[in-house]
């Protein structure tokens, strides 16, 4: 039930880094909905970059405006595409 357990599905180690971080940011609420939020979030990073540390990597601000990429419309409780997308900027 941890969150965390979704970090040990990427191979890489960048990847788990940026999973965990992600995973960290976003334990809180129910955690059936934090696992359904980060499993629905790494699947989108995983479609366009493979995985999520090249997605950060990979990120542009001017060019991955979260309304256009595979962020749109995700959520988290509060959080949305415009924070992660800041996340990712940062």
């Amino acid at each position: 039930t941890d969150p965390l357990a979704l970090v040990h599905r990427f191979p890489r180690a960048e990847d788990r880094e940026m999973a965990a971080f992600f995973s960290a940011l976003l334990a809180y609420g129910n955690v059936k909905q934090i696992q359904r939020s980060l499993t629905s979030l790494f699947s989108r990073m995983q479609e366009v970059a493979d995985g999520p540390a090249r997605f950060v990597l990979g990120f542009d601000a001017d060019r991955d405006s979260p309304s256009r990429t595979v962020l749109h419309e995700w959520k988290h409780r509060f959080a949305d595409a415009e924070d992660l997308g800041a996340l990712c900027w940062l």
